[in-house]
């Protein structure tokens, strides 16, 4: 069988470590017989670009277990199944510090990457913006939303490796070979309850029309003159937006809104005169998690 996982994370760097964990393990037939996911608390700094990048929130991650605590749960669901990963370097190195954390002293479990077979298999074929999950999902025709939400991104990898599989028989025959070395795990004690992620957007837009946004925005010919993202009241961490918004070439202005403006990011102390003028813009009007998911997307359709 199999094992689907990917990881969102504290950093893009060697010393990454999880911030979220999705599983959905797979039958021979590729039935999904069981999923998981939970927020980890990694009990280290969280850069905040990939807070923007993930969508999840500092206090959703400071609220929730540890992945040692939650190793009881998820050990069952690796042991003895084959790892599938889009970026399998990635996700085992998230899965190799994990471990060193918990001064576990079990060898990974082998792993598929999607990512390098996909590049393998359909060279070329895939649309501008390369071999992403998403990419490659649009590509194929599979549905996808929310992309970097770590059991959005297992749900893509899955319908990935099963259609690889279907039509490669290097692939399937790869998957033979590496079965034979998948890894026991042998877990004492019980599990904390899973953390699930916060997926209610306070202000009423869902993910899809966050998403049209983002495209909106990176679609715009005149996107370079889109050069400010406005707010208005307090926000909760003007640093988290400041840091994220860097990786998307947009500023936080405490200013008027005008027609160059981005969307305008609504505090816990929202002035309706300021949204009302952003409304006569044509720009959105935004609560803060709208606003960093926002972000997120658009630096997912960036990279």
């Amino acid at each position: 069988m199999f094992a689907v996982i990917d990881f969102e994370t504290t950093n893009r760097v060697e010393d990454r470590r999880a911030t979220e964990i999705a599983i959905a393990v797979l039958d021979k037939s590729f039935k999904v017989i069981g999923k998981y996911e939970s927020v980890i608390n990694p009990e280290t700094r969280v850069y905040q670009e990939s807070l923007g990048y993930s969508r999840l929130t500092q206090r959703e991650i400071d609220s929730a277990p540890t992945f040692g605590q939650l190793w009881p749960a998820i050990a069952p669901m690796l042991s003895g199944n084959l790892l599938v990963m889009h970026k399998a370097d990635f996700d085992r190195g998230v899965l190799a510090n994990e471990f060193n954390a918990m001064g576990l002293d079990e060898e990974l479990p082998p792993a598929i990457c999607t990512l390098k077979n996909s590049q393998r298999i359909l060279p070329g074929r895939a649309k501008p913006g390369g071999y992403k999950l998403e990419n490659l999902a649009e590509y194929l025709g599979f549905p996808f939303s929310d992309a970097h939400q770590a059991m959005v991104d297992v749900d893509m990898t899955s319908h990935l490796f099963e259609y690889l599989f279907s039509i490669d028989e290097e692939l399937r025959r790869t998957c033979e070979i590496l079965q034979e070395d998948v890894v026991q795990y042998e877990v004492v004690g019980e599990a904390f309850d899973p953390a699930p992620r916060i997926r209610h957007i306070p202000g009423g837009k869902s993910s899809e029309e966050l998403m049209g946004i983002a495209r909106e925005i990176i679609n715009n010919d005149k996107v370079q003159e889109l050069g400010e993202v406005c707010r208005t009241g307090t926000l909760e961490d003007r640093d988290a937006f400041e840091s994220a918004l860097k990786g998307v070439h947009f500023s936080l202005q405490d200013a008027e809104p005008r027609k160059g403006t981005a969307f305008l990011v609504v505090g816990s102390k929202a002035g309706k005169r300021k949204m009302d003028k952003a409304l006569s813009f044509n720009r959105p009007v935004l609560t803060e998690p709208e606003a960093l998911s926002v972000i997120g997307f658009l630096k997912s359709m960036a990279n």
